[in-house]
């Protein structure tokens, strides 16, 4: 079982997905070792003096900016979404991230403009109100902003898509 000495760096890690496999790819080719347990979301690492914690990449930023980890590696938009105050020391060049907007084609939607003030549903309420903002001082409208963890995510669409990445 992996126990955390207090001394030890706390290096937070997205904890599955593609930029779980590119950070772990990073650290390995960077001679990293650590063995992580089956289920287990702390690994003390080999040679280092430091602990590696497998969070969700979402609250990765959280936790850095809290002090609760001292590093951390994940997408910046996510730390934009999540409003953390973190020092962004590099860019890895991987996880890239792309928001879009979709609509169903019925819609005839050629102009963002033409979504002002409509219902959108995202699962970055934080970066689509910043982009929505402007529009909706010039036009005069409310864009009501929902939160919907699925959008983007292979669940469900609506007005506005969340990554896709």
């Amino acid at each position: 079982m992996a126990v955390h000495n207090p001394s030890h760096c706390l290096f937070a890690v997205p904890k599955k997905g593609r930029l779980y496999e590119q950070v772990t790819d990073m650290l390995k080719g960077a001679g990293v070792e650590y063995y992580r347990e089956p289920r287990l979301d702390i690994a003390v690492c080999k040679d280092l003096n430091m602990t590696m914690v497998f969070l969700p990449a979402s609250d990765i930023s959280k936790y850095v900016g809290e002090g609760n980890v001292d590093i951390g590696v994940t997408g910046i938009d996510i730390v934009e979404e999540n409003a953390s105050e973190v020092e962004r020391v590099m860019g890895l060049g991987f996880g890239k991230c792309r928001l879009c907007v979709q609509a169903p084609v019925a819609s005839n939607i050629t102009d963002l403009k033409s979504l002002a003030g409509k219902r959108i549903v995202t699962s970055f309420p934080t970066l689509t109100k910043k982009f929505f903002d402007p529009l909706d001082e010039e036009m005069g409208v409310t864009t009501n902003i929902r939160f919907c963890f699925w959008v983007g995510r292979g669940g469900v669409w609506s007005w506005i898509g969340g990554c896709s990445c």
